[in-house]
């Protein structure tokens, strides 16, 4: 149960009142059956739990996968405690930005499960924690140390993409760039392959910085001509998501991330929310 996805097994019929047996010899099978009874009914119920957390998670409620993971692992005893919990609770509080806690979980559930299922996915997760905290060194090693060691993953693509985008983060542009074409041979029918390609030919080995983004093209217009206004050399480029079109507002192409951080810092004090990219 604890390495394995989640299943619902059957439950069977109710309990039989042992003092109805006549003869001992058939008290034993009987008080087996009903002690079967409470732990496919915990099982049962487990199962449904973790059914609602995926529920939740992939609508993008996390803090309902949250509370109720939270509160499965107050309740269920130590050996019903199925890795799939720490794994869901661990990248909801990852997409709510409370980093601290998902490394947390996802190092929990890799020192208590060696050999789970949700193993793989919990190191890449990890390694995004370490991105966000930009410990980049730790997340090129966190990346790097998965494919060394798990050569037939079914999530090397991932890997390997994990591992570029950490690199160009710290600005090892070429670095960066053999991984993004590596992955265009060694796995070609990936998404990851596809991303790769839109990043190779959208050549953004750069750090650039994101003063908005926007639905309404003539809004994006409006805040980069002020920009440039004031001195910011701003652009917009058009990105697609889910068939919509989002239209970015960004500040300069720097070869540092020492210089887009000055840069970033004159937009804060003029009032602008910035994030730095990649």
């Amino acid at each position: 149960m604890k390495n394995s996805k989640s299943e619902i097994p059957a439950l069977p019929a109710g309990r039989r009142n042992p003092r109805q047996i006549p003869n001992f010899k058939f008290q034993i099978p009987v008080i087996f059956v009903a002690v079967l009874i409470a732990l496919l009914r915990i099982d049962f119920s487990l199962a449904q739990d973790t059914g609602y957390l995926w529920e939740n998670f992939l609508k993008g409620e996390y803090n309902a996968v949250v509370d109720t993971a939270e509160e499965m692992l107050r309740r269920l005893p130590a050996d019903k405690i199925d890795s799939e919990i720490y794994y869901l609770l661990g990248i909801s509080y990852l997409e709510m930005g409370h980093v601290a806690s998902a490394r947390r979980n996802l190092t929990l559930l890799l020192d208590k499960y060696p050999a789970s299922y949700w193993g793989d996915s919990a190191k890449l997760a990890l390694g995004d924690c370490f991105i966000i905290e930009q410990e980049l060194d730790k997340a090129v090693n966190t990346y790097q140390d998965f494919i060394d060691k798990n050569k037939k993953s079914s999530l090397l693509s991932l890997a390997h993409f994990r591992l570029a985008e950490a690199k160009r983060k710290a600005g090892l542009w070429d670095e960066a760039r053999s991984f993004y074409e590596k992955i265009k041979t060694a796995f070609p029918n990936s998404l990851e392959a596809n991303l790769s390609a839109d990043i190779l030919l959208r050549n953004e080995f750069y750090y650039t910085l994101q003063v908005g983004s926007f639905i309404n093209g003539e809004n994006a217009r409006e805040l980069a001509e002020k920009l440039v206004k004031t001195g910011f050399p701003a652009y917009i480029t058009e990105t697609v998501r889910l068939g919509q079109v989002f239209y970015r507002v960004r500040v300069g192409k720097y070869a540092s991330r020492q210089e887009s951080q000055d840069v970033k810092e004159k937009l804060a004090r003029a009032g602008y929310a910035v994030r730095l990219y990649p």
